[in-house]
């Protein structure tokens, strides 16, 4: 039996999902992660290689976590000038009030998503960036919002979170 689908809720005292690469051999098929409720949580992944390690990855929701302070960690030393999430369709953050940024990379990057159809973070007061001091190719994104802010075909949502946070 593969694992999909990982849902995640009212567990208020998780710190880890993931504490090395060793542990997400076995979801190679995982499709989506849902987080809910998860307070002490400051990540989802430590860091970039164990989410591009995941092929099949294609939805990434995260809700209400308190502590939640970056969606993918900063805890790895190797330098990726290029990374890819070749089946992410849709990230959805949502009331995260300590959440900063996605990812902030400690060097310079090309990050694609070719397939991203929607990104949408709400009340998410802290996040100033999406991915930091990366160039984020989206080149299917149709939908973006922010708050209560909606934009069609964003070409960089980088920019448009600065906007709205004006």
């Amino acid at each position: 039996m593969l694992l999909h689908n990982l849902y995640l809720s009212s567990l208020p005292k998780l710190k880890h999902l993931w504490k090395n690469h060793g542990h997400i051999l076995g979801f190679k098929c995982l499709r989506g992660i849902i987080i809910k409720h998860c307070n002490d949580l400051v990540h989802v992944f430590p860091d970039v290689s164990l989410v591009t390690s995941l092929p099949n990855l294609d939805r990434i929701d995260v809700f209400a976590c308190e502590k939640m302070k970056e969606i993918i960690g900063n805890n790895c030393a190797q330098q990726k000038a290029k990374i890819k999430f070749p089946h992410l369709t849709g990230i959805t953050l949502e009331n995260l009030p300590s959440l900063e940024c996605f990812h902030q990379s400690s060097f310079p990057c090309y990050v694609e998503m070719p397939h991203c159809m929607s990104i949408s973070i709400t009340n998410c007061p802290e996040m100033k960036t999406f991915w930091h001091d990366g160039i984020l190719y989206t080149p299917m994104l149709p939908y973006s919002s922010v708050d209560s802010h909606f934009e069609y075909e964003c070409k960089d949502i980088n920019e448009m979170i600065l906007r709205v946070n004006e």
